[in-house]
């Protein structure tokens, strides 16, 4: 395609513009997946339109197949001493950086969408989204943003709180819930497979996270809130742990506990693969739709940004499907030139089971994936939502999900829709199927592994509330053999039930005697009595009454209790027991 020169106020692209701008020497369009969007192209001097080309103008060309054009305006030039000077342009859509927003309470997917039609100064751009979202995004708080910013450029953005794909297509900003398509392509090692390098980056990895978040305290001043040092338990690449401070002030409209700080840490770590390297891919292959002999089929062959593309190397036996993550468009060749796979759920080393260092690690390929979100519904709600994160893509049999509930459950029969894939029935089989709400329910605050079957959400693992306490008479009757759960009250009731003499008397090798003598007399440090029933017993245990004069000690003989004081006493009451 010939590259058209718009003015600057143009809006649309269907038409010759100023001019076409036939002199041009190469067109390049990069485009990454929520990245950038940008042209370069390059002109002589001597080109017959050179002198029309002047920065903010917009230049239309095609950025992929589908050959609709797209505008960019032209932001910056370099002029060398060869007489070719090289344009560089952005996308229409980076004008959002210079509208400002600052709309608050956005709960849901849809507020956050309209909020940003709302700037200063107004603009032409329209928002929307293929799916539905509900939660809260903190980047709009009322603190003045850029549309660009609120879309994907600070925590608590658009992306951040609902995830997705964007689409920029000329005025119109698209969130996909998934962008691009699963093609029928291969990428062949020995076939049509060019070159494969992947990059490691360890710098930012983490196992141990102290939580804080800051706030308004109502007077004017700070308040903030630390939890203690969380270990995730994930394995550091060089065996020392690594501590980082982790900022969750946007996730809190009001001041949290130090605990869901902490639990938050937690979830955050294992779910972000904190241990994990930043990692890229990039896979130069050869489309086989460029070329005559595969013309019948280019329509299955066709790829671009955010499709989804298998990647097979045959000598072992394997293969993994990876994202389009970035394209170099050749406008003028109307090719691409440079495709880079980005890792779905591993790095390709990993799914093609060649990559040895992260043995062992947290992640992996396919359902091992940790994926976690959140689910506020109340415990009387039926039909639950939670979006989880890392996105799930399609919903296939074995995906793994956690998720965290702000309340337990009393629904029966309740149903669980993860990121918009529709209302699945949540089971637990083993002994009981779930079904009724003490089959199906959790502790409020306790997070809930499930497994998804093809059919249904399937809670994986033991739950606490399928055993309910243990009641006062079970413990007194010490009879029952179902498993139940022992509270302190209960534990306390057993205790006093259960240290009584005549018990713990059965517990000795002999009968356990006990009685009380009453000492009234003339006044002695010393005074006797017996008790036919302590003829054998080799112990005994005296207290006394008298505050005063409490007993030094005690003797046994024969049936002969014999008790020493410190003071003479005329009165004195003994309680005693013998073994």
């Amino acid at each position: 395609m010939i590259p058209i020169l718009f003015e600057t106020g143009e809006t649309n692209f269907n038409t010759n513009g100023i001019c076409r701008l036939y002199d041009t020497i190469t067109a390049e369009v990069v485009e990454e997946r929520n990245g950038i969007y940008e042209l370069d192209f390059t002109y002589p001097t001597t080109g017959a339109n050179f002198d029309a080309i002047k920065c903010g103008r917009i230049v239309g060309v095609f950025h992929d197949d589908t050959e609709d054009i797209q505008p960019f305006d032209i932001v910056s030039y370099e002029k060398p001493i060869n007489g070719v000077v090289s344009f560089h342009c952005v996308h229409i859509s980076y004008r959002l950086t210079g509208a400002v927003c600052e709309q608050t309470d956005v709960n849901t997917l849809a507020d956050a969408l309209d909020a940003l039609t709302h700037t200063t100064p107004a603009t032409p751009f329209s928002f929307e989204a293929d799916f539905v979202a509900g939660a809260y995004a903190a980047a709009f708080d009322g603190v003045p943003r850029s549309v660009r910013q609120l879309l994907g450029g600070v925590r608590g953005s658009i992306l951040d709180a609902y995830g997705g794909e964007y689409e920029f297509n000329g005025f119109r900003v698209i969130l996909h819930k998934k962008r691009g398509q699963i093609l029928d392509f291969s990428v062949r090692y020995g076939v049509n497979m060019i070159d494969y390098n992947e990059s490691v980056d360890y710098a930012d990895t983490y196992t141990v996270a102290i939580p804080y978040w800051k706030g308004d305290d109502g007077n004017g001043g700070e308040t903030v809130v630390k939890g203690n040092p969380v270990y995730s338990g994930l394995l550091p690449y060089n065996g020392i742990e690594k501590c980082v401070p982790l900022d969750f002030s946007d996730k809190y409209e009001n001041e949290p506990t130090t605990a869901q700080l902490e639990a938050l840490a937690e979830s955050t770590m294992i779910s972000k693969r904190a241990n994990m390297p930043s990692q890229n891919i990039k896979v130069d292959f050869v489309r086989l739709s460029d070329f005559a002999e595969y013309a019948d089929i280019a329509p299955l062959l066709n790829c671009k940004l955010c499709d989804e593309i298998e990647v097979i190397f045959p000598d072992y036996g394997t293969s993994g499907y990876f994202k389009i993550v970035r394209t170099v468009y050749n406008v003028l060749a109307e090719r691409f030139d440079e495709m880079e796979l980005g890792n779905l759920v591993a790095t390709l080393g990993e799914a093609l089971g060649v990559e040895g260092e992260t043995t062992g690690q947290t992640g992996g390929g396919g359902s091992s994936l940790v994926r976690y979100g959140e689910c506020a519904n109340t415990a009387g709600t039926v039909a639950k939502t939670v979006n989880v994160s890392p996105d799930l893509g399609t919903l296939e049999a074995g995906v793994l999900i956690y998720v965290k509930f702000s309340h337990y459950n009393t629904a029966t029969n309740p149903t669980l829709n993860v990121n918009g894939t529709g209302a699945k029935a949540i089971k637990r089989y083993g002994a009981t199927a779930a079904g009724t709400s003490t089959a199906s329910s959790w502790n409020a605050g306790g997070i809930v592994a499930l497994m998804y079957d093809g059919s249904y959400w399937q809670i994986v693992g033991w739950i606490n509330s399928t055993y309910s306490s243990m009641t006062q008479a079970e413990m007194q009757a010490g009879t029952s053999t179902t498993a139940r759960l022992i509270t302190p009250a209960r534990l306390k009731e057993g205790i006093l039930h259960w240290a009584t003499p005549a018990n713990i008397g059965a517990m000795s090798s002999t009968a356990l005697i006990t009685g009380t003598y009453v000492y009234n007399g003339t006044a002695a440090t010393s005074f006797s009595f017996t008790d036919a029933n302590i003829s054998g017993k080799s112990f005994i245990i005296c207290g006394t009454q008298d505050a005063g004069n409490p007993p030094l000690r005690a003797s046994i003989n024969g049936t002969t209790i014999t008790v020493y004081v410190g003071t003479a006493v005329s009165v004195m009451r003994v309680n005693y027991i013998c073994f």
